[in-house]
């Protein structure tokens, strides 16, 4: 009787603990997922497993490769991307190796971010991670393992760029619905027609005639958000009218949902995604470990890999400028092979 009633008891909290958790899964369902439009890019952390300290060539090349992969991100218009001083100042420019959900979420808060990017090298394994600042989730997680034969800091922000191109290759949006300042809504009426206005960057390749999609992002598991996790949902389409500078004037053409059209919507441009597919068919050969050799190689411009001091010191004060970093390997591939970081 006993060994029953036992029974019954552990089958009723079996019972609680699925519906807690469908419960939970449920909410994860409805949850929809944000543009981004503020970024904070923390410093690299690396760590070596046979415990050797970081020389000061490899120190400047890690620093050099955060200036690289901050300019790919502030460089495509896309996103705001907090300066090396607005992160000093806030007490938080620190190689990050990981990061906690909680972690995630009070960083975001703090520097006004939407989204969080850390950087690490474990193993001569380079990892790039963007963390959704809402939730304290992973939205994104790429590593690539760095070239045996090749210094690590001669490497890194050849591949610390080809991580970031990847990451905005897999972002499933390409744009971010604008409010009117005029007439103070997303769609307003101009010769008829209804117009939105979409923030789409500057780096790429929109022009008249291209069709647009708003869409809707729902998380619907608990995986990376641009890697599988996340349910697009059609709203409605539109043609492109002109681009001026960072912003496409839009037609709309087609809505299921006119009051889903709004300051914040997100917008998918399928030639777009198209030219950022084939654009990453090429990069995964830049960043396999075994075109790494070849491609340093190709570009070698100089002994060093790094940009003259007095551009570094302008680069500080200014925090802006041209992107003119040429990496580099040894004078010869016999001491290349011979030197094993």
């Amino acid at each position: 009787m006993r060994k029953t009633r036992s029974m019954r008891y552990f089958g009723i909290v079996l019972l609680s603990l699925s519906l807690l958790s469908a419960e939970a899964f449920s909410a994860a369902e409805v949850l929809p997922v944000r543009g981004y439009e503020k970024f904070a890019v923390f410093p690299i952390s690396f760590s070596d497993q046979r415990g050797l300290k970081v020389d000061s060539q490899t120190s400047d090349s890690l620093q050099e490769a955060w200036w690289e992969v901050r300019e790919e991100l502030a460089d495509t218009g896309r996103f705001l991307v907090a300066t090396k001083s607005f992160l000093q100042k806030a007490d938080v420019f620190q190689p990050r190796a990981n990061l906690t959900s909680s972690d995630a979420v009070i960083l975001g808060r703090y520097v006004e971010a939407d989204a969080l990017m850390t950087m690490r090298i474990e193993d001569r394994v380079f990892t790039m991670t963007v963390w959704d600042t809402a939730e304290g989730i992973v939205a994104w997680r790429s590593s690539i393992e760095l070239h045996p034969s090749i210094l690590i800091r001669d490497q890194l922000t050849k591949v610390g760029r080809g991580l970031v191109r990847e990451f905005l290759a897999a972002i499933p949006y390409h744009g971010i619905t604008l409010k009117d300042s005029l007439a103070r809504s997303a769609v307003y009426e101009d010769g008829g027609k209804k117009i939105v206005k979409v923030q789409i960057g500057s780096r790429g390749a929109f022009k008249p005639g291209d069709e647009v999609q708003w869409i809707s992002l729902d998380r619907v598991s608990l995986g990376a958000l641009f890697q599988g996790a996340a349910k697009a949902t059609f709203k409605a389409e539109g043609v492109i009218l002109e681009v001026r500078e960072k912003v496409a004037v839009v037609e709309l053409r087609r809505v299921t949902d006119l009051s889903a059209i709004k300051a914040g919507t997100l917008v998918f441009a399928p030639l777009e995604k198209a030219r950022l597919d084939s654009l990453q068919v090429r990069q995964k050969d830049v960043t396999s470990s075994e075109a790494v050799l070849s491609l340093l190689a190709a570009s070698s411009t100089g002994s060093q890999g790094l940009e003259p001091e007095g551009k570094k010191v302008e680069r500080d004060q200014s925090e802006t400028g041209p992107l003119a970093t040429a990496l580099s390997i040894l004078a010869s591939l016999a001491v290349i092979l011979l030197i094993a970081f």
